[in-house]
Formats: C-alpha cells, structure tokens, sequence
C-alpha cells in the first residue's frame, strides 16, 4: 500500500524475517562448535579455524558473488544461499571428523556470503518511497538479533542435548 513505511510490506518483512532466520541459523553453532571439533580430535588451533572459517568466506567472497548475482539473478543467490544456510548447522554437528567439519564451515560462509548482501540490496530495491534509512535500519536490526538469538538457542541446546 502506498504511504505505509517500508517494513508494513510484505515483501520487505519476509527479506527481515528471512535475514533473522539465516543469520541466527549460520550464529546457532558458535557456542558448540569449537567443542565437537575438540571432540573429533582437532587441537585448539584447528578448532579457531573451524570457528572463523566460516567468517573469512565471505570477506573473500564477497565482491565475486555480487558481480555473478548481477548476471545470473538475485532470487537464485538468495534461495541457495538461505537453503544452504538453514541445513548447514545440521551437518556440522553430523561430520565425522574435522576435514569434513572444517568444510561444512565454509560452506555455511558461502551460504551467508550469498544471501546476506544479496538481501540488502533487495531491501534497497524494494523500498518505498526511497526510505533507505529505514530500510537499512531494519535489515540491520534482524541481523543483530539472529547474531543474539541464535547462539542463545545453540547454547541451550548444546546444554540439553549435551
């Protein structure tokens, strides 16, 4: 409807809700995960690399998914990536050992680097009225909030299920 903020369309809030979910499903291993890899046998420095490995894709990333997202469509990024980075958390606790863990973790930062600016831009898109402050305010805000509330559901569920 026209005259309503950006975040009263429907479009806009599912990109915040979707945003929320896949940032808070690639955060809800951070409590657990250097512990299975200890675990699996890595040693403490392996295990930081499990830890950040999933956190350097998308600094070297970046910039080659936006150009190919550009030329092959965002909504195909967009899927894959939040596809991959809701079934992601699920492997990571089914790897066997640390290689394979070590790559579930870069795959899970290729997931966000192809939907997390991919997101962005949509919201930017889609903005009514040009209202980018507040667009960006929004998407900003469900990002932080899946960085806060999924650890916590990780961390809850790393102490009940042991």
């Amino acid at each position: 409807m026209q005259g309503r903020s950006s975040w009263f369309r429907t479009d806009v809030v599912y990109l915040y809700l979707a945003q929320f979910l896949v940032i808070a499903a690639g955060y809800v291993v951070n409590p657990v995960i250097s512990l299975y890899a200890l675990s699996l046998g890595a040693s403490i420095g392996t295990a930081s690399l499990v830890v950040t490995s999933s956190s350097i894709v998308p600094v070297l990333g970046q910039i080659p998914v936006g150009y190919l997202a550009d030329r092959v469509g965002k909504g195909l990024f967009l899927y894959i990536g939040a596809t991959v980075a809701m079934v992601t958390p699920v492997l990571s606790y089914l790897a066997p050992n640390v290689p394979e863990l070590l790559a579930v973790r870069v795959v899970s930062g290729l997931a966000l680097t192809m939907f997390v600016p991919i997101s962005w831009v949509l919201v930017m898109e889609l903005a009514p009225g040009k209202n980018y402050g507040k667009s960006i305010g929004n998407i900003a805000a469900a990002t932080q909030v899946g960085v806060f509330v999924g650890p916590l559901i990780g961390g809850f569920v790393g102490q009940v299920l042991g």
